[in-house]
């Protein structure tokens, strides 16, 4: 099995997620429970049986543009989209650790855990010097990366010939907003990762993903010609 939770298997894609089934939170004790061999569930991470889970890659993806123009406003746009593979937020993972690695930051989430007062969860009951290996690989954080990002805008405004004329030295000009990276939506919304999915590479897994994200940015200018 590769280093990305990957193995190659005739009949299934190379970029083929091999991990195993999260089956939840047992309700009468807050333990993780994952899929085992033969049926049944199992409390015990080594005894999980490993399955084919869906290739990172997707079926298809495309883009969506336009431009429109009216009385010298320029208004374009491009929506980027991604149809079907599967990404594993490792990142989600290493701040869900249910006390498997005590004194690191917590998700939001973790105040879901699993109590006495609080049986039905999907959050592992949480203690310090945890060893059941609940964030360890699996389907638990396995997503659908089918999404629609809203990739790019750009507005601009190019001023009338007859105002340059009287102007003299410049013969045209444009005022312009660009909006880079503006959201993006997914189709899985239990994926609470970044908007940017490609830090995790081509193969949907990272296990400590470094690459910076993408960011939103503005951009407002001039052009003038003279």
């Amino acid at each position: 099995m590769s280093d990305t939770k990957k193995i190659w298997k005739v009949g299934h894609s190379q970029y083929e997620f091999y991990m195993p089934t999260w089956a939840g939170v047992d309700p009468a004790n807050g333990d993780p429970l994952w899929k085992k061999e033969g049926g049944g569930t199992t409390n015990n991470y080594s005894e999980a049986v490993y399955e084919m889970q869906g290739r990172a890659t997707p079926w298809g993806f495309g883009a969506l543009t336009n431009n429109l123009s009216w009385k010298g406003l320029n208004l374009s746009f491009m929506f980027y989209y991604n149809l079907g593979g599967k990404v594993y937020d490792s990142l989600y993972s290493d701040i869900m650790h249910d006390g498997n690695d005590p004194g690191k930051n917590l998700h939001v989430d973790a105040l879901r855990a699993w109590t006495p007062s609080n049986t039905q969860t999907d959050v592992p009951k949480y203690y310090n010097t945890n060893d059941n290996q609940s964030n360890s690989p699996s389907t638990r954080f396995l997503y659908d990366a089918t999404y629609l990002k809203f990739k790019n805008v750009n507005l601009s405004y190019s001023l009338p010939r007859s105002w340059m004329q009287k102007i003299g030295a410049i013969s045209g000009a444009r005022v312009y907003v660009n909006v880079d990276n503006i959201f993006t939506t997914f189709k899985d919304k239990g994926y609470k990762g970044f908007d940017d999915i490609d830090i995790f590479g081509i193969g949907g897994y990272e296990q400590y993903a470094y690459y910076i994200p993408l960011s939103r940015t503005w951009t407002f200018g001039v052009n003038l010609t003279f």
